[in-house]
């Protein structure tokens, strides 16, 4: 296998229009290749292709995939930690909330609506 094949191998895997190409107009896509006669019939045959993909053409191809997060993601779950309120504290956030929703219903402009939803918003979070 030579070492042109295997970036062609590459970049078929990473490249869609380059993958197209060598489908449709292989004298062109590959011509900056040095090939031999069986990779570039691999490279034009899709079930070929297919098939030295499958059986790891590549060295380096992975058996399988591990993805894992260590630490602290607060780009994953934003959520505040909930913090213990009083139902005095309960009771005055609820009127606020209700308070705000009164006044989208009552706004009379696109401008006041909005400025109400966004206050409502600050309020809930």
């Amino acid at each position: 296998m030579t070492e042109d094949f295997i970036r062609v191998l590459a970049r078929v895997q990473s490249d869609y229009g380059f993958f197209i190409g060598c489908q449709t107009n292989p004298a062109v896509a590959l011509r900056d290749f040095a090939l031999n006669s069986d990779e570039y019939e691999t490279l034009v045959d899709p079930q070929k292709l297919r098939a030295m993909l499958d059986d790891g053409a590549l060295e380096n191809k992975p058996k399988r995939l591990i993805i894992t997060f260590k630490g602290r993601h607060d780009w994953i779950n934003k959520t505040k930690p909930k913090t213990s309120t009083t139902n005095r504290d309960a009771v005055e956030h609820q009127a606020q909330v209700s308070h705000e929703i009164e006044a989208i219903r009552q706004a009379r402009t696109p401008e006041e609506r909005a400025a109400a939803a966004v206050r409502l918003l600050t309020v809930i979070e």
